[in-house]
């Protein structure tokens, strides 16, 4: 958040045009609506840049500051999500479309035949190749796709970021179990357990949390690095994990730098 006095600039602005004081301020927002007052009722503008230390409304999503080495910002709700408790949206990886069924046959960047009906290609299997080891910021971030330019995928470097500067416990809020994550600034976001789909079927021990980053793991076509965590018994743990391209799974986005 950065404040600017802005008297200077207003008198610039007004210079050989009006008396000063005979001016007002009209700000027109997007929704039509307009805001008015006298220039001398002006003290100083706010330029809020979104970013805040937990969620100041329910006016969801937000840019929450952990106080990160890189600066990183990670957003409050995952992709699809209304608020910070709820899950969100399943996706495959490189996929911005929700589906029925998740696995190797639904995926679009996999061919061939599954034989035996596990859902894993099995037979005259190749790996459509799109190019990338980090697909942030691209049509095949989610979301880039689903939240706007202002968001992206997080990559596995900014997911080992998180993990090695935050601790986390598992908490309950607004009746849902999950994990409280806390920034070496006090900054704070909260991860629902997520389970995962595979096929038809829905995994959930009721305290596994899995989240895709944007990063391929560039010798395994198949695979993605993603963020795990487990709250079984009041004891929390997270790491990262290698998880199939073609599982469901949903996103925990971050701001993008600007």
């Amino acid at each position: 958040m950065k404040t600017k006095s802005i008297l200077t600039a207003l008198l610039l602005m007004v210079a050989g045009l009006q008396t000063i004081w005979a001016q007002r301020v009209v700000l027109h927002k997007t929704n039509g609506q307009t805001i008015e007052c006298d220039i001398f009722e002006l003290d100083s503008i706010t330029f809020d840049d979104g970013v805040c230390l937990t969620c100041p409304d329910n006016n969801h999503p937000h840019a929450i500051d952990l106080g990160l080495p890189s600066g990183t910002k990670w957003c409050c709700c995952n992709v699809g999500a209304d608020k910070p408790e709820c899950v969100g949206g399943y996706y495959a990886w490189g996929e911005t479309d929700k589906k029925s069924e998740y696995d190797d046959v639904s995926y679009i960047f996999l061919n061939g035949q599954d034989t035996d009906g596990d859902g894993r290609i099995d037979q005259d299997g190749s790996y459509i190749d799109i190019g990338l080891d980090d697909i942030a910021g691209t049509d095949y971030d989610v979301a880039h796709v689903r939240m706007g330019e202002l968001w992206c995928m997080p990559s596995k470097e900014q997911q080992d970021e998180l993990r090695d500067n935050c601790s986390i416990r598992g908490i309950q809020q607004n009746g849902v179990n999950g994990i409280l994550v806390t920034g070496p600034n006090g900054g704070r976001i909260f991860m629902p357990p997520t389970g995962y789909y595979w096929k038809d079927h829905f995994y959930d021990d009721g305290g596994y949390g899995g989240y895709w980053s944007s990063s391929r793991i560039h010798t395994e076509l198949i695979n993605v690095f993603s963020l795990v965590f487990n709250t079984i018994n009041g004891y929390s743990n997270w790491d990262w994990d290698a998880s199939r391209c073609s599982y469901g799974r949903p996103v925990r986005p971050v701001r993008v730098k600007r």
